[in-house]
């Protein structure tokens, strides 16, 4: 009860904000003003008859209830002033259907309630119950849809964050769902269209094609042989290209020349690889229909023989075939799509592509009409403008919606034509997000090919039109793939040789590793150092222990001692061998930076391994030859008698 509540409050803050906010001088049909005391009888009924259509549930706190209406009672009593003439045009206004809409709703209150000055009102004038129940009646519903609208805006909002955070994304990125603590299942996230979504660049716009959203776009149109960084940026983002065929009704009339276009067109085909051709030829006389359906048979024919299944047809009919000069069930079989043109003038000042109205220009009628020839809805794409048309008198000229915005500031009020769902501001007819909201549900709802937008660029600088796109065409598509197991198999526990041998494999890796560039490797990663001083320890012990048998046995038996020459070569050996593996384990010591190597990039002494080693054998080899030509010589002779 207390959300109901909530919304309830809600609602009646609307409209006496929008009461507060508005106001300029009232027309010339409003009462006279004259010095009296502040008299607020006629708006205070209003008030209250609004707030009864409101009325919170009887469960609801009292307290918070007297609170609200205090509060918005605080808004309205010095604001703005309701005079009988006013309530009276109000309800006159609200009955026409194109005026019920919440922004209509605002400009009315903006021209018809004036603001009273501090010692200044209006007389008070009567007015009938039924009067201002009429008008509360009406008044309502606008502000429960207002309420509505927020609701889906910010619903909408969340729908682009999701989107919008799939951008960049890799089409082929796995990831991983866990369905429990040991089964997962693999997935792929990407986006997909509800419905096609084409991009005509019918003009060159330099470089507004940076600002193209080419995610939302499902193919574009081009004229051949196209842009190679437009239609380059297009394959980069996953948006299909097609060349769009502009010609004039005499290209029907030269079946020679028709031949050479679509012979000439194959190779741009493949060089740009476009995946289909769209036929736009304005002003096809009934006298040509067949001519037409021929040339299509031919373009069709011709790139279905070489190269099957690579390329699509579609087909840009007008809104209103008057000249009956296409025939849809000769071309359905070999066209994909009929992109349906709602971008041209109609016969009535007004919208472009009025969604009801004009039985041979509004889009409803104009849909039933060519689905009735039994063919399929899902053939048909709408090309909507997103160009306004301004009309003087029975003469018109397109503005782009960038022109429009930029000659209309933000705060401007915009009118809607509900039957139509078109926006318009003075005479300039054009399409925003609200009107496209609308369309674009149509379409969905009676399961169309989806839309055409034209031209691509018209809307450059602003991106809500963008945004009305992707949120209604462009979904999140979840491609789930096979279960996995999260926990790795039990592994059996290796033996004690096998441990150690993989010990001695990896200290091997990260020894010759040290050897080539000791500074690429972590301290963290190696015990090496440990072992080799434990090596150099036992070594000296052994050094010393053969030593003390090697000097015993000269004393004690002197040359005669037949092992004399084989302990020393071993004692010196091992006395080698000490003297590396200290030299080692000095070098490796993560203890002694300054001697070894550290994981600090300043202080690392990079000097490899190899060299050092290198050095040390090289100083062993001429010690041994300096002892093998002076000082074994000496000792000689020192023994010969």
């Amino acid at each position: 009860m207390i959300p109901c509540m909530r919304n309830n409050f809600r609602l009646i803050l609307f409209i006496f904000t929008i009461f507060f906010f508005a106001g300029n001088t009232l027309t010339a049909s409003v009462a006279v003003c004259q010095q009296l005391p502040k008299d607020t009888a006629v708006k205070t009924k209003l008030l209250k008859r609004i707030t009864e259509m409101l009325q919170f549930r009887k469960n609801a706190r009292r307290r918070e209830q007297q609170r609200m209406i205090t509060i918005v009672n605080g808004l309205f009593a010095d604001s703005l002033v309701a005079t009988p003439a006013a309530i009276k045009y109000l309800n006159w206004a609200l009955d026409n259907e194109r005026n019920q809409n919440f922004a209509y709703l605002r400009q009315l209150i903006n021209d018809s309630l004036p603001r009273h000055t501090t010692d200044t009102v209006l007389v008070k004038a009567g007015i009938t119950e039924e009067e201002m129940t009429e008008l509360a009646g009406k008044l309502v519903p606008l502000l429960q849809q207002k309420e509505v609208e927020v609701k889906e805006d910010t619903a909408r909002q969340q729908r682009l964050k999701i989107i919008r955070a799939l951008y960049g994304r890799p089409p082929d990125q796995v990831d991983t769902l866990r369905l429990s603590d040991t089964t997962g299942r693999l997935y792929k996230i990407r986006l997909s269209h509800q419905a096609e979504v084409i991009g005509i660049q019918s003009k060159d716009n330099g470089d507004a094609y940076m600002n193209y959203n080419f995610t939302t776009l499902s193919y574009l149109s081009i004229a051949p042989p196209g842009s190679y960084k437009i239609m380059d940026a297009a394959r980069k983002y996953g948006c299909k290209t097609m060349f769009m065929l502009n010609g004039s009704s005499g290209l029907l009339q030269n079946e020679a020349q028709q031949f050479e276009l679509v012979d000439s067109l194959l190779p741009l085909l493949e060089a740009q690889q476009a995946t289909g051709v769209n036929v736009w030829i304005r002003d096809v006389k009934q006298s040509e229909r067949d001519a037409f359906t021929r040339f299509v048979t031919i373009l069709y024919n011709y790139l279905d023989h070489n190269a099957p299944g690579k390329y699509s047809v579609a087909v840009t009919i007008p809104a209103y075939d008057k000249n009956k000069a296409y025939d849809l069930r000769e071309l359905a079989p070999m066209v994909k799509y009929f992109i349906i043109n709602f971008t041209s003038a109609p016969p009535p000042a007004g919208s472009c592509d009025p969604l009801k109205g004009n039985n041979n220009y509004s889009i409803d009628p104009v849909v039933s009409r060519y689905v009735n020839q039994h063919i399929a809805p899902e053939k048909f794409i709408l090309m909507l403008p997103y160009d306004g048309i301004k009309w003087v008198g029975n003469t018109y000229s397109f503005m782009s919606y960038k022109d429009i915005k930029k000659a209309y500031p933000q705060d401007s009020m915009v009118s809607y034509d509900v039957t139509a769902a078109s926006a318009y501001i003075g005479n300039i007819w054009f399409n925003d997000p609200t009107t496209l909201d609308v369309k674009y549900d149509y379409v969905l709802r009676n399961g169309l090919g989806g839309v055409a937008i034209c031209p691509l660029g018209a809307d450059d600088g602003y991106g809500e039109l963008w945004d009305e796109l992707t949120d209604k065409f462009v979904v999140v598509d979840t491609v789930w793939m096979d279960k996995v197991r999260l926990t790795p198999l039990p592994v059996e526990k290796p033996g004690l040789w096998t441990r150690i041998k993989q010990r001695i494999k990896y200290e091997l890796r990260a020894i010759h590793q040290l050897l080539k560039d000791p500074c690429s490797i972590s301290t963290n990663y190696y015990k090496s150092d440990e072992y080799f001083r434990y090596l150099a320890i036992f070594l000296f012990v052994c050094v010393v222990l053969i030593g003390i048998f090697y000097l015993y046995n000269v004393r004690m038996e002197g040359s005669d001692w037949k092992l004399r020459k084989k302990v020393l070569y071993v004692w010196i050996g091992v006395i080698v061998l000490a003297m590396l593996s200290c030299t080692v384990s000095l070098m490796l010591a993560k203890r002694l930076p300054l001697l070894g190597f550290t994981d600090d990039p300043v202080e690392c002494k990079n000097i490899s391994l190899y060299s050092v080693l290198v050095v040390f054998l090289m100083g062993i080899a001429l010690g041994m030859v300096l002892m093998r030509v002076f000082v074994f010589p000496l000792v000689r002779k020192r023994d010969i008698p």
